[in-house]
């Protein structure tokens, strides 16, 4: 295949997916660690089951946390165990979620496309909110560019963040108003 035709079914592929997101997601298949395939579909959520987990994600920085909670997985948690004879302190047991019994490569596969439905979500949500900042501090130009490099600087250390600043390198320069 040369480049072109390359070029088309690359284009193919983004306008059946896009068309598959519009529809109400995509199907995809991913196995568990002991074989097992399980069908998840990967839709791009209401904003208020978004924010939430992604201001979850910016606090805890568990993108299987993320992943599982937009998918409506089981997370991983912290059970307390029945303490042995002689400890006096509480124990506890981490009972393992959802992305940990997916195999690697699939769990990658599957976090890239609930990121990449879920992207425009959010960066139109950070984009209004800073206009809101902005606007609620009567202009102030440089407390909201202080608020937005902070921004920024956490989503630059996260995931989420790198995927997000490198599919659209127009984030974090100025706006037309």
């Amino acid at each position: 295949m040369n480049e072109d035709e390359q070029n088309q079914q690359a284009a193919d592929d983004s306008a059946v997916y896009n068309m598959a997101a519009i529809l109400g997601g995509v199907e995809m298949t991913v196995r568990h660690l002991d074989g097992t395939p399980e069908r998840v579909k990967i839709i791009a959520q209401p904003i208020r089951k978004a924010i939430e987990a992604f201001s979850e994600f910016h606090i805890t920085r568990d993108e299987p946390a993320l992943i599982e909670g937009l998918l409506g997985k089981p997370k991983a948690r912290r059970e307390a165990r029945k303490p042995e004879p002689g400890e006096t302190e509480q124990q506890f047991e981490l009972i393992p979620g959802w992305s940990d019994d997916i195999l690697p490569e699939d769990y990658d596969v599957i976090a890239d496309k609930v990121v990449e439905l879920n992207r425009p979500t959010m960066e139109a949500h950070i984009k209004r909110k800073m206009r809101l900042i902005a606007d609620l501090n009567g202009g102030n130009d440089k407390m909201v560019a202080d608020i937005a490099a902070k921004v920024l600087e956490a989503l630059a250390e996260s995931p989420y963040g790198k995927a997000l600043l490198k599919q659209d390198s127009s984030i974090g320069k100025p706006q037309p108003k």
